[in-house]
């Protein structure tokens, strides 16, 4: 098993937000008041590492300063991480800026549907597969099972939206479930789930925490 750790995380113009954050050995505390862009930091990680915020939206979403209009002259949305693999340091860096076209015979640039990314490995620009690719090989796991392994997010909203895919999702992870695997009562869990939806017994075990 490959040891991975954050060393430092930086933010450009992401979300219209500039943070610059090392991380200690152990543990960092990262505090503030509601708004103040904590879960940003952790949404930049995911999106710079799989081009997703957070498992309830689609890839790539929500990367500028929402305050201000986009135009051609928004500037590149970066987040750069280093990460240190089983000793050795990486850089990697996922940038992003609106894409405007101008119609032919027009003075006028209109949005498009589409944006442009840039990706880089230690200072150096490489495609999105390769980008991927270098992702998978160096942390040890894909891309898109990433956000799984990191977050329960992710797993909740599959599990809502496909079952099938989240058991196979969890087979990958974990190896297959069997019933003699299992070590205790857990029919409460079935009985919340018969009940409820997995994103409200999230929320209602979030509130327990508090």
């Amino acid at each position: 098993m490959k040891r991975i750790t954050l060393k430092q995380l930086k933010m450009s113009n992401w979300r219209g937000q500039n943070h610059d954050i090392t991380f200690n050995e152990g543990a960092t505390r990262i505090s503030g008041a509601n708004g103040a862009g904590k879960s940003s930091i952790m949404h930049a990680f995911f999106w710079c590492i799989t081009g997703f915020t957070d498992g309830y939206t689609k890839k790539n979403n929500n990367l500028f300063d929402n305050r201000a209009p986009l135009d051609e002259n928004t500037p590149w949305a970066s987040v750069e991480i280093e990460i240190e693999v089983d000793g050795i340091k990486y850089e990697i860096q996922r940038r992003a800026k609106p894409k405007f076209v101008r119609s032919k015979g027009s003075m006028t640039y209109t949005k498009s549907p589409s944006d442009s990314y840039e990706y880089y490995v230690d200072s150096i620009e490489v495609g999105a597969t390769g980008f991927n690719n270098f992702v998978e090989h160096t942390l040890g796991v894909s891309p898109n099972m990433i956000n799984y392994c990191l977050s329960g997010e992710f797993f909740s909203s599959l599990i809502e939206s496909d079952k099938e895919a989240s058991r196979r999702v969890l087979t990958e992870l974990a190896g297959e479930v069997k019933p003699e695997d299992f070590k205790g009562d857990y029919s409460s869990i079935a009985e919340m789930l018969e009940r409820y939806s997995a994103s409200d017994i999230v929320e209602m075990s979030k509130k327990k925490k508090k």
